[in-house]
C-alpha cells in the first residue's frame, strides 16, 4: 500500500527546499561553517596550550563553557517538554510546532555536554567518568540522566519522522541523489501506513512522551543540584530546582519563537506557522514571566533580608553598576517586564513584537546563566591573600568566545540541515484544511 496521494501531492511544496538550495542558503551554510571551524581551531589551540589561553584562574574555574552549557541544556529541556506535552494533549494547532521543538531539544541536549569537554581540561581521561563513575556523585547521575533523555528523545524524534521518510520514499519525482533515496528507503523501515503500523507508533510515542517530561525534569534538576548541594555563596538554595526549570522553559519557549518565525520567514510558511501559534507561545511567555520573577525575587530576596556575610557581598556586588549592576537589572528586570508590557497589552500584539519580545528573553537568561555561575565564583568563602587583580575577577578569552559562537553557529547549522533532509513540518500539517486554524 502506498503513501496517500495528498501527502505526495502536499510534499511538493516542500521538494524546492530539498531538492536544491539557493544561493542565500549557501551563504548561511558557509558562515555557519567558518564560524564553527574557527570554534574547532579554537577548542584545538586550547588543548594544545592547556586552558591558561582562557580567561579561567584560581577563583573562577567554571566559565563561559559551564554558561553555555546550563543554556544549551535548559533549550533543550523546553523543546522536550513543549513537544511531549502537545503531543500528549493533541490541540488541533500542535503540528507545525513539535517537529521544530523536537529538533531544537535533540541538538540543544548535543551542543550542551560538549561544553563540559571544554572545560574538564583533559579530554583523553573522560573515559574515566564511566569507567570509575562514582554513585555518590551528583555528576554521575547527571551524565546518566542526560544520555538517557537524549536517547529517548531522539527515538521519539525518529517515530514522529517514519511517516515522513516513506512519503520521500515514495515521491518517485524526488531530485536527490541516489544515496539519499536509498538512506530514505532504510529510515522508513517498509513502513506502509496501514492501521496497525499507525496503532504501533502512536502508542509507542505516547509511552515515550510520557517518559520524557519526569526525565526531563529530572535531568535539570540535578544540574540545578550541582550548585545547589553546595555551601558557595549565591548557591546554597532550596529552590534552584523549580528555578532552573522555569528558567528553562522561559529561555526555550523564547526559543522556539525565534526558531518559528525563522522558519516561516525563510521557508514562506505563513499559512501553516499562523499568527495563533505565535499568540499562544506569546501567552506562554507571560505565564512564564510572572514565574520567573517571583522565584527571581524570592531568590534574591531571601538573600538580601539575611544578610549572610558572603551573600551580602553577592548581592552588593550584582547591585553595583560598576561591576554586574546592568546586566542584573537587563536579566532580571528585563525579561520579565519587557513579554509583559510588549504581549500583555492585545493591540500591540505582533508576529514581529512577540519575536522581539523572545529575544529579549533568551538573551536575558544567558547572561542570567553567566551571573549565576561567575559573580558567585568571584565571591569567595577563603579569599586568597595579595593576589593578582585577574585571578579574582574573570574575563573571557577570545577561545572561549569562539566555542561560544560556534556553538549557536551549530544550533543554527543542524536545524538548517535537517531542513534540507526532512519536511520541517510534519507531513499531515501540509493540508488546508488542518493548516487553516485562523487567527488568535
Amino acid at each position: 500500500m502506498k503513501i496517500e496521494e495528498h501527502n505526495l501531492k502536499n510534499l511538493k511544496k516542500f521538494v524546492p527546499f530539498l531538492e536544491s538550495t539557493s544561493t542565500n542558503g549557501l551563504i548561511w551554510i558557509g558562515t555557519l561553517v567558518l564560524i564553527i571551524l574557527f570554534g574547532f581551531y579554537a577548542f584545538g589551540h586550547q588543548i594544545s596550550e592547556g586552558q591558561i589561553v582562557t580567561g579561567m584562574r584560581d577563583y573562577v574555574s567554571w566559565s563561559l563553557y559551564k554558561v553555555n552549557f546550563i543554556f544549551f541544556m535548559g533549550i533543550g529541556l523546553a523543546g522536550a517538554l513543549i513537544s511531549s506535552v502537545l503531543h500528549l494533549a493533541n490541540p488541533p494547532w500542535k503540528k507545525p510546532i513539535v517537529r521544530i521543538s523536537e529538533l531544537m531539544a535533540i541538538i540543544s541536549l548535543i551542543i550542551g555536554p560538549v561544553y563540559i569537554l571544554c572545560d574538564v581540561g583533559r579530554v583523553d581521561k573522560l573515559y574515566n567518568v564511566f569507567i570509575h563513575a562514582r554513585l555518590s556523585s551528583p555528576i554521575t547521575w547527571d551524565v546518566i540522566a542526560i544520555l538517557m533523555e537524549l536517547i529517548v528523545c531522539t527515538v521519539f524524534l525518529y517515530l514522529s519522522l517514519i511517516h515522513n521518510f516513506a512519503i520521500l520514499r515514495d515521491y518517485k519525482e524526488l531530485k536527490v541523489s541516489n544515496f539519499r533515496k536509498r538512506l530514505y528507503r532504510f529510515m522508513a523501515i517498509n513502513y506502509q501506513h496501514t492501521p496497525e503500523q499507525k496503532k504501533h507508533i502512536e502508542w509507542s510515542q505516547n509511552v515515550l512522551a510520557v517518559l520524557i517530561i519526569p526525565m526531563g525534569v529530572i535531568v535539570y534538576s540535578v544540574i540545578a543540584w550541582l550548585f545547589g548541594m553546595t555551601k558557595q555563596a549565591g548557591w546554597d538554595s532550596t529552590i534552584f530546582g523549580p528555578y532552573f526549570i522555569i528558567m528553562a522553559s522561559f529561555a526555550g519557549t523564547a526559543a522556539l519563537i525565534i526558531v518559528l518565525a525563522a522558519f516561516r520567514k525563510f521557508f514562506k510558511l505563513e499559512e501553516f506557522i499562523t499568527e495563533k501559534h505565535f499568540n499562544i507561545a506569546g501567552n506562554l511567555l507571560i505565564i512564564l514571566a510572572f514565574l520567573y520573577g517571583y522565584l527571581s525575587f524570592s531568590e534574591y530576596f531571601s538573600k538580601w533580608y539575611g544578610y549572610e556575610q558572603f551573600n551580602a557581598e553577592l548581592i552588593v556586588k550584582l547591585f553595583d553598576f560598576s561591576e554586574y549592576g546592568a546586566w542584573f537589572i537587563y536579566s532580571n528586570f528585563a525579561a520579565m517586564l519587557v513579554p509583559l508590557i510588549l504581549l500583555g497589552v492585545k493591540k500591540w500584539r505582533s508576529i514581529t513584537v512577540i519575536t522581539t519580545a523572545a529575544a529579549v528573553v533568551v538573551s536575558a537568561i544567558w547572561i542570567k546563566c553567566y551571573l549565576i555561575i561567575i559573580p558567585t565564583l568571584e565571591t569567595q568563602h577563603l579569599p586568597i591573600q595579595d593576589s593578582r587583580i585577574e585571578w579574582i575577577h574573570y574575563t573571557p578569552s577570545w577561545v572561549e568566545i569562539a566555542l561560544t559562537l560556534s556553538g549557536f553557529a551549530t544550533l543554527c547549522l543542524f536545524l538548517t540541515l535537517a531542513s534540507k533532509f526532512v519536511t520541517i513540518l510534519p507531513s499531515s500539517t501540509l493540508t488546508k484544511k488542518e493548516s487553516d486554524i485562523g487567527k488568535y
